[in-house]
């Protein structure tokens, strides 16, 4: 599944341990739009994997981080299993949930 980037996102995924951000850049052919697409891991991959489908390798408090706090025009995605996302999901609305008692 795939979530928009977002700084609490890319916490997330630091505090579970995630160091690294395969990027893939597509464009739209419908609307002429880029789009690009972050895969975390965890471990630095191979050269072979980086170069199979892959533009870039990043860590994940570099350009991820950069492009989660600068919000531009090109849309940005990350692709993560949804266990991870129901994990996330439940993170938020309980630091939500928390904020409301205060």
């Amino acid at each position: 599944m795939k979530l928009v980037l977002t700084p609490q996102l890319l916490k997330f995924l630091s505090r579970r341990g995630y160091q690294y951000c395969l990027s893939r850049t597509t464009c739209d052919n419908g609307q002429g739009e880029e789009l690009i697409m972050l895969t975390p891991l965890r471990r630095r991959p191979s050269i072979q994997a980086i170069n199979n489908g892959y533009d870039a390798l990043f860590t994940i408090d570099g350009e991820p981080s950069r492009l989660a706090d600068e919000p531009g025009e090109t849309l940005v995605l990350v692709q993560i299993d949804t266990s991870l996302i129901l994990n996330y999901l439940t993170t938020v609305l309980q630091t939500k949930k928390k904020k409301r008692n205060v």
